[in-house]
């Protein structure tokens, strides 16, 4: 019983270590960016940005053509 608790020990160790250095990477990349926002979530936001322009430019074409129908 005892080399179990042992063995879930150093899993939980390992896995705080791990969450730490990940932790460090990210404040660091946020630090030393000129945005203060990592890579990964400015590439999301310029993503979603087009996104939305994509639905705005598609929803207007769609009001076009229902008028057009509607004359039609």
């Amino acid at each position: 019983m005892e080399a179990t608790v042992a063995l879930g020990l150093a899993g939980n160790i390992t896995q705080f270590l791990d969450f730490g250095l990940k932790l460090c990477k990210t404040v660091s990349e946020i630090y030393r960016s000129g945005t203060g926002i990592t890579k990964y979530n400015a590439e999301t936001e310029a993503l979603t940005k087009n996104f939305a322009f994509g639905l705005d430019n598609l929803s207007g074409d769609l009001t076009k053509y229902y008028a057009y129908l509607a004359t039609a």
